[in-house]
């Protein structure tokens, strides 16, 4: 690695996997405001160790400049520390550097090589995925598919991963590509990759691997996977965000055609023509987000020195102490196992649970609880489910069994049987002592807030809400009538406050920063950012643009 890195990039070597030495790697967790934070969205994106904060710096503080481009001390560095960082990837996957190409993430990667292959393809030929990848496995093939006349066929889901056992039987002369999640980033479980390889063993058939789960979790050998190309991000094993690996055979990228075109990538440009580069580098055009190389070189250079069995062993602990916990939950449904499992445990709210997704994310995140819900960007996986929406615990190795007792004990106080309180209106939540009983008071509200069956159809649904919310505004005689509805009882009580903020009220008087500020004032600013799955913002600007509207 070059010495340009900072001498305090490389911590501590762990000879013996410690957690607690671990975690104390990561200065977000040394942060006042995130001392108490039990973050369990890392199949999202994991948290950046110093080493990667020191080497990003170092290059910005030492270093700037264009990798590739100039003669200059500086861009000779910038070179340097792409080009190292290209040979820690490959020693870290066992291949050779010129099979790395780097990109923004591991959606980049897959749409290069999606298209790549798909230009030799011809109408009639056939592709296989399965029902649980991510989107980033499946829009780029349906957009090809679309364009060339291709077809595409999924395997189906057997207990909780892809039913591997199916390939032989999709499998047909027209089969040309095979691509497949190496880990489901919905279930954590791991795909029986030798299977697999034996069922298209002696067939003229590519087989691609989505390792963006897979690999911040297990030891990846490319040689000894046995696939064509893989994909995979910086993100979500430590490293930074913005940067990507493509790792493909020689005979890929000798035959694939460049996905982007610019600089860098270009051999010979005249007025008529131009001539690419070859090989890996064609691929590589544009402006390398170098600082994020520099980071990621340093972060595989620091997993390097540690026992990555010794970190998988933890995690596997701490997932299957959590399964053991979360099920004597009442109120909750696993949807995964512990067992084969890279670090996820998902579940929904049983039917006879009286709170849907959004109250229980809400309910968690006031108790500094990181949890990711949706449909993970794998919808066709939580369709097939029964689910329109699953809440996903994913673990790292700075995770311990500490995390996983608040995690338990929050759920265990949301489940305590529900106070009688009867709503007192908005200014009662002023007085209200602790998030815990402002939640509870909130979540009252929602219960008392009856259903509107009439106000719940496709025109008066807002777009861009996790938790479905449905509103109708009319104004008469300059009087608002405002109606509001939503599925889960936080967002119901939610929308009582908007209620009692704005129906009956006169359009001349409606103040959107004094609003604002009430909102403000009631201690609801979680709920007032840009966040996409911020319903409550969604609906606060749906309601001032029919009034501006209007």
């Amino acid at each position: 690695m070059s010495s340009k890195y900072p001498k305090n990039v490389w911590s501590v070597t762990l000879a013996d996997f410690d957690a607690d030495k671990f975690r104390a790697q990561f200065p977000i967790f040394n942060t006042a405001e995130n001392r108490s934070l039990v973050y369990l969205d890392n199949a999202a994106t994991t948290q950046r160790p110093q080493c990667m904060v020191d080497a990003v710096s170092h290059f910005y503080t030492h270093s700037n400049a264009n990798a590739h481009r100039s003669s200059h001390r500086l861009s000779r560095d910038a070179t340097s520390i792409v080009e190292n960082t290209r040979k820690t990837v490959a020693s870290f996957i066992n291949t050779v550097p010129e099979q790395i190409v780097f990109t923004s993430g591991a959606t980049m990667a897959m749409n290069i090589a999606v298209a790549a292959i798909c230009e030799s393809l011809v109408a009639g030929d056939e592709i296989i995925l399965s029902v649980v990848e991510h989107h980033a496995n499946i829009v780029p093939w349906q957009q090809q598919a679309e364009k060339r006349g291709l077809k595409i066929n999924y395997l189906p889901i057997g207990k909780s991963m892809i039913d591997v056992g199916q390939l032989p039987k999709l499998i047909n002369d027209k089969t040309r590509v095979v691509c497949l999640s190496a880990a489901s980033n919905v279930l954590g479980s791991r795909l029986d990759i030798a299977s697999v390889k034996r069922s298209i063993a002696g067939k003229a058939i590519m087989l691609g691997l989505d390792l963006a789960q897979y690999i911040g979790h297990q030891a990846v050998d490319v040689e000894q996977l046995g696939c064509d190309f893989a994909v995979f991000s910086a993100h979500k094993m430590y490293g930074p965000t913005g940067v990507g690996v493509l790792w493909a055979s020689s005979e890929c990228f000798s035959t694939w055609s460049p996905f982007m075109f610019g600089g860098e990538m270009i051999e010979h440009v005249d007025l008529q023509a131009s001539r690419f580069r070859e090989g890996y580098a064609k691929f590589e055009t544009g402006t390398a987000n170098v600082a994020g190389i520099a980071g990621f070189g340093a972060v595989l250079q620091w997993l390097s020195r540690l026992d990555r069995q010794a970190m998988h062993n933890h995690e596997t602990k701490i997932l299957h102490y959590a399964h053991q916990q979360c099920a004597a939950i009442p109120g909750i449904e696993l949807l995964t196992s512990p067992d084969d499992n890279v670090g996820v445990l998902s579940f929904v709210p049983s039917s006879s649970c009286q709170y849907a997704i959004g109250d229980i994310v809400n309910w968690l995140d006031e108790s500094d609880i990181a949890v990711r819900a949706g449909v993970m960007c794998a919808e066709p996986l939580a369709t097939i489910l029964g689910h329109s929406a699953i809440i996903r615990i994913s673990l790292a190795a700075y995770n311990n069994y500490r995390d996983i007792d608040r995690l338990v004990t929050s759920l265990q106080a949301l489940f305590l049987e529900q106070s009688s309180e009867s709503i007192l209106g908005i200014d009662s939540l002023l007085s209200v002592q602790g998030w815990q009983a402002r939640y509870r008071m909130i979540m009252q509200w929602g219960a008392d807030m009856a259903p509107n069956n009439a106000l719940r159809n496709d025109n008066n649904l807002v777009k861009g809400c996790e938790t479905a919310v449905w509103l109708e505004l009319n104004c008469h005689d300059g009087v608002v009538n405002l109606q509001l509805d939503a599925d889960s009882r936080v967002m119901r009580g939610l929308c009582m406050i908007l209620l009692r903020l704005f129906d009956k009220q006169a359009v001349a008087t409606i103040n959107e920063e004094k609003i604002l500020q009430q909102l403000a004032d009631l201690q609801l600013q979680k709920h007032l950012t840009n966040s996409r799955s911020n319903g409550f913002m969604v609906i606060l600007k749906a309601i001032f643009a029919a009034l501006h509207a209007r």
